[in-house]
């Protein structure tokens, strides 16, 4: 629940509960945002653990391919075109990814069905049978819907999304390469997936292997090859004389080529083109200098320094930051550059803690009047919006490269200031 954003609504649950209750606190992993709602609403407690095994069968091959969140449907897409009789489980973090995903493979002709907890039960029993029976050959999920499966001859796991942890992860790829077969593991990572990836590896103690994204070129020639091979067994299949008088009538509207290549042009469209894929950006691209930039809710009225701010975010998110490049402290908020891993993890672990209103974000960057970087980032309604100040409130605005301002509307007051420093300068109004 903390995971998927419900971290406000349970600690108002639980403020609004005796002091002389008896907490039970459940978790299939402990990240830091349960343990400090633990240390907060607990006070004195116990803390029960149960050992967990993390090995994988030597006969499940891993792969992963570094791919832009955009492009993952694509390289799915791919990846299935390029594997004959692919049958397995893809794995999504969200609901919504589980719809996407479903419905964008059966629109591509791929028998799909996907299921997750908004699915009633019985619902999720018809899909399994049918997934079971194999009139569905691929089975999009969340990890919570997910839990109850159990089917034989897997050929593929998929992480649309990784897991955040090796537990999971393991319990995910363990459901292929069953009673002595052989199975797959794919994985779809993303820039700031990268710091998980490490984790999920040191865990398990197996470096995974990184792959290439098939290109289109090399799928629709896989393609038309299999075909021709499929067409070869079927010509040795004695049950074709149905067809033979079918097969007469079509060949008398012309030249046999002729035909052919229209019945396949029938059957298989844009199948056998290469722009009926789209163009992948193999490499995600690079903050300048190696570098990102962050935007962080906390400023000199927070009374933070750079040194203080560094600290801050290292006991945070439980790491120590590498070098560090240029720090701006402000009156509300500041700015930070810190390295590309380093930036993903830091990200990563606020959007975990408050997915609709992170303290720290990306600031975006982009080219100001003076031919230099300039960033901006804020607040808009519900979470912190790149280029945007706190709208859903009444305040408006944002920090943009060298001049920017907070604006709201609180009474109509018209009380104005302004401030500079540094070079940079920014304002406000009430």
């Amino acid at each position: 629940m903390l995971n998927i954003g419900f971290r406000e609504e349970i600690e108002e649950i639980l403020e609004h509960t005796p002091d002389n209750k008896k907490t039970l606190l459940f978790s299939a992993t402990m990240p830091r945002a349960i343990l400090m709602l633990a240390k907060k609403y607990m006070h004195s407690y116990d803390e029960v653990k149960i050992a967990s095994k993390t090995t994988i069968s030597d006969r499940i091959s891993q792969i992963y391919y570094e791919v832009a969140p955009r492009n993952k449907f694509e390289a799915l897409s791919r990846v299935i075109d390029m594997t004959e009789d692919f049958y397995g489980i893809i794995f999504c973090k969200t609901k919504m990814d589980v719809d996407d995903v479903a419905s964008k493979l059966i629109g591509r002709g791929i028998k799909a069905e996907g299921i997750h907890g908004d699915i009633e039960q019985k619902n999720r029993e018809k899909v399994l049978a049918r997934f079971k029976a194999k009139k569905c050959t691929i089975l999009v999920a969340t990890d919570v819907a997910a839990r109850w499966i159990d089917v034989d001859d897997l050929t593929h796991v998929v992480n649309y999304s990784l897991p955040d942890n090796a537990e999971v992860y393991t319990h995910r790829i363990g459901r292929t390469a069953r009673a002595g077969k052989t199975g797959h593991a794919i994985n779809f990572v993303a820039r700031m997936d990268t710091r998980k990836l490490f984790g999920i590896e040191r865990m398990l103690k197996h470096k995974m292997t990184k792959g290439q994204i098939p290109g289109a070129k090399e799928v629709v020639e896989l393609q038309k090859k299999r075909l021709v091979g499929n067409i070869a067994n079927l010509m040795s299949d004695e049950k074709l004389a149905d067809f033979e008088v079918l097969a007469a009538s079509l060949l008398e509207l012309g030249d046999p080529k002729t035909v052919l290549a229209a019945m396949l042009k029938d059957a298989h469209s844009d199948k056998f083109e290469e722009k009926s894929y789209n163009i992948i950006a193999e490499t995600p691209q690079q903050a300048p200098n190696g570098e990102q930039r962050l935007f962080i809710a906390k400023g000199k009225l927070d009374n933070m320094n750079p040194g203080s701010l560094i600290k801050f975010i290292e006991n945070e998110v439980g790491m120590k930051i590498g070098d560090v490049g240029k720090i701006d402290i402000l009156e509300k908020f500041s700015y930070m550059n810190v390295q590309v891993a380093d930036a993903d993890a830091i990200l990563a672990h606020f959007k975990a803690l408050n997915p609709r209103q992170p303290l720290i974000v990306q600031a975006k960057a982009r080219n100001s009047d003076s031919g230099g970087w300039g960033y901006r980032g804020g607040w808009r309604g519900s979470g912190w919006y790149q280029g945007r100040g706190w709208r859903g409130s009444g305040f408006s605005g944002g920090w943009s490269g060298y001049r920017g301002g907070w604006a709201g509307r609180s009474k109509g007051s018209s009380q104005r200031g302004r401030e500079s420093g540094g070079g940079n300068s920014y304002g406000w109004k009430k």
